[in-house]
């Protein structure tokens, strides 16, 4: 079993898909849209999750074991394969996926594409009793989003954004709710990033 792979991204396809140069052995991994890593002579370390078919042995790759543990938990929930697991992932960060199950909030899960009402709720009863495990796994990410950022992602989603579009915002204004700044600003000027 292959947990871990170090080498350099010498091809990227628009699928998630990259060709990593491990000692000179290529290889195909897949990784969530919002983590891949870019083609360069940088060496990168992916956490790998091997899956083994009768068909095919499966590559999938995650920048942190946080990652690879919400992969690992989401896609043994019922109706979720790898690949919706990896589509949650591309849309959500492992710290927002916790922060999800542990508020109960499935309509972040139904924002992917892919995951419909029942399937949402499946995903909160599964895995809401394993949110610490995946908490302790992304402790820097999640105190990064936690307090008034934490509101302001969810204000943003309310306003339509993506929940990748929230954080990425939440995340440019960081430095205005550590000066203090209240929530009706940040969200005024992380409007401003977006837009």
């Amino acid at each position: 079993m292959i947990g871990l792979l170090r080498g350099k991204v010498v091809e990227r396809t628009g699928d998630g898909t990259l060709i990593l140069d491990v000692g000179g052995v290529g290889f195909e991994v897949h990784v969530p849209a919002n983590a891949a890593p870019a083609c360069g002579d940088e060496v990168v370390t992916l956490h790998v999750d091997t899956l083994v078919r009768d068909d095919a042995i499966t590559l999938f790759g995650f920048p942190t074991r946080g990652h690879r543990l919400a992969f690992r938990m989401l896609k043994k929930v019922k109706n979720i394969g790898p690949k919706l697991a990896m589509n949650i992932l591309s849309t959500l960060a492992p710290e927002e996926v916790a922060c999800a199950l542990s508020r109960s909030e499935a309509e972040r899960f139904r924002a992917v594409p892919g995951i419909g009402p029942k399937t949402a709720q499946y995903i909160i009863v599964e895995l809401k009793d394993q949110v610490r495990k995946l908490e302790k796994e992304a402790p820097a990410a999640r105190a990064g989003l936690g307090g008034t950022l934490s509101e302001l992602t969810h204000a943003l989603e309310h306003l339509g954004f993506s929940p990748a579009q929230a954080r990425e915002a939440a995340l440019a204004v960081k430095d205005l709710e550590t000066e203090g700044a209240d929530l009706e600003t940040l969200i005024r000027e992380a409007l401003k990033t977006i837009s």
